[in-house]
């Protein structure tokens, strides 16, 4: 069982964005956070186009529903 992925979780190894940033852009932003491999891969699924907000990447970034829900 892999661990679920959220959206915060997602969104806090892109704390250091400036926006609009493109699909690439997010995908080095998270791996020089150090994020981990389930939540690289759901940023490396999102589709290539310039994200004009965190609420955007949000939106497009496939997550795991929160335990229980």
């Amino acid at each position: 069982m892999t661990d679920a992925i959220t959206p915060d979780q997602v969104l806090s190894y892109l704390a250091d964005v400036d926006y609009p940033a493109d699909k690439d852009t997010l995908v080095t932003t998270a791996e020089r956070a150090g994020a981990p491999d389930g939540v690289l891969r759901s940023i490396r699924a999102i589709p290539p186009v310039e994200y004009r907000s965190r609420a955007e990447v949000v939106r497009s970034v496939r997550v795991d529903p929160a335990p229980g829900g």
